[in-house]
């Protein structure tokens, strides 16, 4: 983030916000609001044109305001406008959106303060709170109308509402004509100049469905990440407007940078360099890759976000962040919606885990882990196994970094034949805790014809189990499942 950021003081002089007869009393109005359950919105049909067409749309959308606007808070603006004019912009903001989108939802409320209060640490805190406090009130008051199905044929994207342009709905066909071409190369152009600069050149390969993605087993898959508790964060933050803005500056350069260099790093590995950026706004992030490069893209991810976030200002020291990342590896033909239901299941079992200091990722291959629809969470419970005292868990998901980094290392190090590790797998689940950890040390005492098998065993205490933080995990299940996680190259 630049260093040459003006102060409150400058960008208002500059903007012209205050009145002239207004200076003597620095009065002005502030805004604060935008859209809100936005994956709901580009999400809606699971078809990637349209995913970044929502995304683009939202974009175009707050751009509108970039005269006011002081800053961003992930998908909401914080705007300063002359004082009289705060009611007027906050509707403005509002109906900017639903004219844009069509159907994403918005709110926006307004507040009187002055500049000086703006300045100051206390009266800032209040006026935050109460802006917050009235942004939710304003979001239970919108009811925003369904539309009827009156007969007439469903759009055949969103399969929601009725059909209003060829075979599309009104929205869903606004998607469409904003996430072509235009769209697809903005994020992806900027992914590909941040490689160069880094010293990893690639080469822009065009995406015209998600086919185009595939590694060589066919498979896709879906990242989806956001920082753990960013609003507890920010309703911890101290200080005043300027705390803020540079607290929001740093989260979003610091994610834009994070993703950009994990993705450039991680197709560089892989002869498969295809990849789609769904979305990058304020702390979320949405993208499709080859699915063998999933799990190392998704590692590089935490490595970066932790890296930076640790050379954050002296301001933002007490702030504490890691980010969460659900990973979903399907065939390339699996419904977007399917992949997405997946992910952020995962996104909440990876935030279970994560610490102050480390971020956490999951990752689940539709293809190989059964029956997941109905909950990860059950899926994951049933892999715990009681004995006595002792509590074993048959898998070492979600990882850490530091899991994810020796998995992936381990993974590509070690040549192992699927057959014995899927013996090892079953044994694990449906051996007990005792029984199953002498059956495998009596297998690697007669090892012959898997020789890497004592070594990666090695890797992590020679036995069926290993005790991390007082649990005992196996990894065995996991080098079964993740067996196309290789991506291409050793990490």
């Amino acid at each position: 983030m630049s260093n040459e950021r003006n102060t409150l003081k400058q960008w208002i002089a500059e903007k012209k916000i205050l009145a002239a007869d207004k200076t003597a009393v620095n009065a002005v109005d502030v805004v604060y609001g935008g859209a809100y359950s936005v994956k709901d919105y580009y999400m809606e049909s699971g078809n990637p044109q349209q995913m970044r067409g929502a995304s683009q749309l939202l974009q175009d959308a707050a751009k509108k305001f970039e005269d006011c606007r002081y800053f961003e808070c992930g998908a909401e603006s914080f705007l300063i406008v002359p004082q009289g004019e705060g009611k007027t912009r906050a509707r403005e903001l509002e109906q900017t959106f639903r004219e844009f989108t069509i159907t994403a939802q918005a709110a926006a409320v307004w507040r009187e303060t002055t500049v000086d209060d703006l300045l100051d640490e206390e009266a800032f805190g209040k006026l935050w709170k109460a802006l917050n406090e009235a942004f939710r009130a304003r979001r239970m008051l919108l009811f925003w109308p369904e539309e009827q199905h009156n007969g007439e044929p469903r759009c055949k994207r969103c399969n929601f509402r009725d059909v209003a342009l060829g075979e599309l709905c009104a929205s869903c066909a606004n998607k469409v004509e904003h996430g072509g071409k235009d769209a697809r190369e903005s994020l992806k152009n900027e992914c590909l100049k941040h490689g160069r600069e880094i010293g990893i050149p690639l080469t822009n390969i065009e995406v015209k469905t998600t086919q185009d993605i595939a590694d060589g087993n066919g498979d896709i898959a879906l990242l989806y990440g956001d920082i753990n508790n960013l609003g507890w964060a920010g309703k911890c933050l101290g200080g005043n407007v300027e705390t803020r803005r540079l607290f929001c500056e740093e989260v979003k350069c610091v994610v834009t940078k994070a993703l950009r260099t994990a993705v450039v790093k991680a197709i560089s590995r892989s002869k498969y360099r295809a990849f789609e950026i769904i979305a990058v706004g304020g702390d979320d992030i949405c993208l499709l890759l080859p699915g063998e490069i999933a799990l190392l893209a998704g590692t590089l991810l935490l490595e970066e976000f932790d890296r930076l976030w640790a050379k954050r200002p002296a301001e933002l020291k007490e702030v504490a962040l890691t980010i969460r990342v659900g990973i979903a590896v399907g065939q390339a033909n699996t419904p977007i919606l399917y992949m997405r239901e997946a992910a952020e299941q995962l996104m909440e079992l990876a935030k279970g885990k994560a610490c102050a200091e480390s971020s956490c990722l999951d990752i689940l291959t539709l293809n190989s882990d059964g029956q997941w629809a109905t909950s990860v969470k059950k899926l994951r419970a049933d892999l715990i196994k009681t004995e006595g005292a002792t509590t074993a868990i048959c898998t070492m998901r979600p990882f850490t970094k530091e899991d994810a980094r020796m998995f992936l290392r381990c993974l590509c190090s070690y040549d192992v034949s699927k057959n014995t590790l899927y013996n090892i797998a079953e044994a694990s689940a449906r051996c007990g805790i005792a029984e199953g950890d002498l059956w495998f040390r009596y297998l690697l005492s007669r090892q012959k014809k898997d020789a890497a098998l004592i070594p990666l065993a090695g890797e992590y205490g020679d036995g069926m189990y290993f005790e991390q933080n007082g649990t005992l995990l196996s990894p065995w299940l996991d080098f079964t499942q993740l067996q196309g996680q290789k991506g291409g190259e050793r990490p």
